[in-house]
C-alpha cells in the first residue's frame, strides 16, 4: 500500500496488520481488536506480522451459507479465501476467521447441519467448501483443513469436474455433491466420507441438489433442464449395513420433471414437503406437484436468471432472486394441511401435502407479487435466509455482499455491505483516526471501508483505473489519480456515504498519475506522473469542493517541474520538515526539494 506520508501517532499492531499483514497458510485470526492490541502490548519489542486482523474482499459470484443456528455466515473472498463472519450481540456480523488452503475459486459452501442432539463442538465448527479442486472440510475454530479431510477431484472416487453444489441428506450422515461432470455423488459422513453412491443420470452439469428431511426426498437438477426427484429413504443410517450387503440398494427415481427452457439454477421444497419450486435461466419459477408428478403453474416476473427460491411463513410467501438485480416477494395461494401423518410414511406425507399446490380446474392462481426491491445492480448471484434471525444475505456479480434486515419483508433494509475490489488494489491509506481505510484499484473505483467491521462507508466510480491515493490531513478529502491523467477530489462526509462523490478535478498531467502526497500542513497536494513531471496543487479545507451536489470544481496547479530525466515515480512530503519534498524516478535518481509556497521548488540535494 501507499506509505504514510505525514506525521502520525504510533499505529496499533492490528491496524498495521490491516494494511501490511500477509496471512499465513492457516487461520487468519478472527480475534477482536482488543485481543490483538493486548497481545501487541505484551510483546512490543519484537513481533512478526503473519496474521491479518481484518481481510476486506468478496469473490465475484461468491457463494454464501448460514450455519444452522444462524450465528455464522461463510462466503468466498478474493484469492480463494473463505471468510467466516460471526453475529454480534447488536445483530451485526463481523469477521471471525479467514481460511486459506484452496488454490482456485470457491463455488459452493455449506455448514455441518449438526442435527444430532449429541453433535460435538467440532461438528458445529465444520464448514464444507466445493470448487474446481474438490471438497475441502474445514475446522473453522482451528482454521485448518486436514490433508485427510479432502475429497479431491480427479482422484480415486472423486469427481472429474468442478464441484457445483452440496447438500446434506439423512440428517448429518450423508453429504451430496453435484459436479460439472454431470454426476452427483453421495458420501458417507459416518465413515470418513467414503463414497456411498454415484449417480450419472443427468446429461449435463449438476448445478443444484436439495433434500427434504420429512419426506426423505432428494432433488437434483442442472444444465440439462431436468429436475429429478429421488426417494432417498435408503440413505438412512439403518440401511447402511444392507447397502454393504446388496449393491442394488440405491436411491430410486420418483419423478423426472421437464418444463424449463434453460439451465435450472435454483430449487427449494415447500415447507410442508408437498411441492417443489424451481428457478431457471428462462426467468421463470415453476411449481411442481410431488404427488402427481406434474407442473402446477409458472410464476413469471423476473427478467433474468432466477438464482434463488425459498418458501417461508408456512408456505404462504415465496422469495425469489434474479440476475435482473431484483428480489421479489410473492404471496402464494392459501395452503393448509388436512391431517397429521407420521414422518416415516412418505406417501401419506405427500398425499397430505398435495393441497399445497392443488388448484381447482375452474380457479385461477392467486399468487401475487407483493414487493420487489433492488438487491444488486450487477444482479443477485446467491442468497440465503438466516434460519434463526430475520436476516437475509445476498451476493452480487460485483464483488459485493449485503446483509438485509427482513424483520418486515415489505421494508427490507441493508444493515451491512461488504464490498471487495474486482481488480488489483493499487493503493491504501488509513484515515479518520484509523477508523477508515481508503483504497484504489484498477477496477476504476475508490472505496472507503470501516476498519472495525470491514463494511463499506462509501464508493465512487472514477471512470478509469486508479493507481495513486492520498488523504488530506483533516481527512475531509480523498485524492485519487490514475490512467485518465487527472486527479479526483472526493469529499468525505461521515455518516453520509451517499454523498461520497466526485467533487473536484485536477487537470494538467499528460500521463498516468503514479503517486500522490498531501502536505502535513494540509495546504498542498503533490503529484508524480508518467509525463516526467511533478506538480503541486492547492488544497481546500473541509467543504471546499463541489459547492452543489452535482458540481465538480476544476483546480489548477501552483507549479509544475521536471525533477528527473525519467518518469516521476514518487513524491512525498517530509513529515517534520516544513516544505521539504523528496522525489525519485526510473532514471535511478533521488532528490529533495524545498518549496516555499510559490514558485519552482529549489533542489537541496541529489543522488
Amino acid at each position: 500500500g501507499a506509505p504514510i506520508d505525514h506525521p502520525r501517532p504510533a499505529l496499533p499492531l492490528h491496524t498495521i496488520a490491516t494494511i501490511l499483514g500477509r496471512p499465513s497458510y492457516e487461520l487468519m485470526s478472527g480475534a477482536s481488536p482488543e485481543r490483538e492490541a493486548s497481545e501487541a502490548s505484551a510483546n512490543e519489542s519484537h513481533r512478526t506480522l503473519n496474521n491479518s486482523f481484518r481481510v476486506i474482499s468478496v469473490q465475484r459470484d461468491s457463494p454464501i451459507s448460514f450455519s444452522p443456528d444462524g450465528n455464522r455466515l461463510a462466503f468466498a473472498g478474493s484469492n480463494h479465501i473463505i471468510q467466516v463472519f460471526e453475529r454480534r450481540k447488536d445483530g451485526l456480523f463481523t469477521e471471525y476467521a479467514s481460511l486459506l488452503g484452496m488454490n482456485d475459486s470457491v463455488i459452493v459452501l455449506t455448514f455441518h447441519p449438526y442435527i444430532a442432539a449429541q453433535a460435538s463442538d467440532r461438528s458445529k465448527s465444520r464448514l464444507y467448501a466445493g470448487g474446481i479442486e474438490g471438497i475441502f472440510i474445514w475446522d473453522i475454530d482451528q482454521g485448518r483443513c486436514h490433508p485427510t479431510m479432502k475429497i479431491l477431484n480427479w482422484t480415486s472416487g472423486g469427481h472429474e469436474g468442478q464441484v457445483e453444489c452440496l447438500c446434506w441428506a439423512a440428517g448429518d450422515t450423508s453429504l451430496v455433491s453435484g459436479s460439472k461432470d454431470s454426476s452427483f455423488k453421495i458420501w458417507d459422513a459416518t465413515n470418513k466420507f467414503a463414497l456411498l453412491e454415484e449417480n450419472d443420470d443427468h446429461k449435463s452439469s449438476v448445478l443444484v441438489v436439495a433434500y427434504h428431511e420429512a419426506t426423505q426426498l432428494l432433488a437434483s437438477t442442472g444444465r440439462d433442464s431436468q429436475i429429478k426427484v429421488w426417494d432417498a429413504r435408503s440413505l438412512q443410517p439403518t440401511m447402511r449395513s444392507k447397502r454393504r450387503e446388496d449393491s442394488s440398494v440405491r436411491i430410486a427415481l420418483k419423478h423426472n420433471f421437464e418444463g424449463h427452457r434453460g439451465d435450472v439454477t435454483s430449487i427449494g421444497f415447500s415447507d410442508s414437503g408437498g411441492g417443489l419450486f424451481s428457478g431457471a435461466r428462462d426467468n421463470a419459477v415453476n411449481i411442481w406437484d410431488l404427488v402427481n408428478g406434474s407442473l402446477i403453474r409458472v410464476i413469471s416476473g423476473h427478467k433474468g436468471d432466477v438464482r434463488f427460491v425459498s418458501v417461508i411463513n408456512q408456505d404462504k410467501l415465496l422469495v425469489s432472486c434474479s440476475l435482473d438485480g431484483l428480489i421479489n416477494v410473492w404471496e402464494l395461494e392459501d395452503i393448509s394441511v388436512k391431517k397429521a401423518v407420521a414422518d416415516s410414511d412418505i406417501e401419506a406425507i405427500l398425499q397430505a401435502q398435495a393441497q399445497v399446490l392443488t388448484v381447482a380446474d375452474d380457479a385461477k392462481p392467486t399468487d401475487k407479487l407483493i414487493h420487489s426491491f433492488s438487491g444488486h445492480a450487477s444482479g443477485v448471484w446467491a442468497a440465503q435466509l438466516n434460519p434463526a434471525h430475520p436476516v437475509m444475505a445476498t451476493t452480487g456479480r460485483n464483488n459485493e455482499l449485503c446483509f438485509w434486515n427482513i424483520t418486515d419483508l415489505l421494508e427490507p433494509k441493508v444493515d451491512q455491505n461488504i464490498v471487495g475490489h474486482s481488480g488489483p488494489v493499487t493503493a491504501v491509506q488509513l484515515c479518520n483516526g484509523d477508523n477508515w481505510v481508503a483504497t484504489t484499484s484498477t477496477d476504476f473505483h475508490v472505496y472507503l471501508f470501516n476498519t472495525s467491521n470491514g463494511t463499506l462507508v462509501g464508493k465512487v466510480d472514477c471512470g478509469s483505473g486508479m493507481f495513486a491515493l492520498s488523504v488530506s490531513m483533516d481527512t475531509s478529502t480523498i485524492f485519487a489519480g490514475g490512467n485518465d491523467f487527472t486527479i479526483k477530489a472526493i469529499p468525505v462526509h461521515e455518516g453520509a456515504p451517499n454523498r461520497f462523490r466526485l467533487a473536484g478535478n485536477f487537470g494538467g498531467h499528460a500521463g498516468k498519475i503514479n503517486y500522490l502526497s498531501a502536505s502535513p500542513d494540509g495546504r498542498f497536494l503533490a503529484s508524480a506522473s508518467q509525463d516526467f513531471s511533478v506538480r503541486i496543487w492547492p488544497v481546500r479545507q473541509r467543504g471546499g469542493y463541489g459547492s452543489t451536489e452535482d458540481a465538480q470544481d476544476e483546480v489548477k496547479e501552483i507549479v509544475k517541474f521536471q525533477p528527473h530525466k525519467g518518469v516521476a515515480e514518487m513524491v512525498v512530503w517530509a513529515p517534520a520538515n516544513q516544505g521539504l519534498l523528496a522525489t525519485c524516478s526510473n532514471d535511478h535518481d533521488l532528490a529533495t526539494w524545498r518549496f516555499n509556497g510559490a514558485g519552482k521548488p529549489h533542489r537541496e540535494w541529489f543522488v
